[in-house]
């Protein structure tokens, strides 16, 4: 995925902004919406520190609402960025391992696995969150 200038997403219609937006930050109305008038951006690191800024005011909904936006490690029908920083394909036992460990996670923590992924292998974000899950007790669901 090519993204346009930063001058040139400063100029976009408000639907436009949107798309190019859930390409660096996944589907994320919540921020979406803070940040279309938050233009125009020097810079795209600008726009990702004001998402970050704009992130760390959200309520606890918002937030989590930002996070279901972010597609989960190992689902197979990716697109954009996540389909790249999510790397190689694996074996369908460490996918299957992947979903029943999403699954698991979100239902104790009530939000998704989210980890920067960075092209590591799937197998050893299956390990991380095995590992996690495994040490839950130690962490509060809250």
């Amino acid at each position: 995925a090519t993204l346009p200038s930063i001058e040139e997403l400063n100029q976009m219609n408000d639907e436009s902004f949107k798309k190019v937006v859930s390409v660096l930050f996944e589907l994320a109305p919540p921020l979406e919406r803070r940040l279309i008038p938050k233009r125009p951006f020097g810079s795209y690191q600008n726009l990702i520190n004001e998402g970050r800024s704009q992130i760390s005011q959200m309520s606890e909904q918002e937030k989590r609402d930002v996070l279901r936006g972010h597609p989960a490690i190992g689902q197979k029908k990716l697109k954009g960025f996540s389909k790249i920083e999510q790397g190689t394909e694996e074996s369908e036992e460490v996918f299957e391992k992947l979903a029943r460990l999403n699954q698991e996670y979100e239902d104790y923590f009530q939000f998704p696995f989210v980890i920067f992924v960075n092209g590591r292998p799937k197998s050893q974000i299956c390990e991380i969150l095995d590992k996690l899950m495994n040490e839950k007790e130690s962490h509060s669901p809250e």
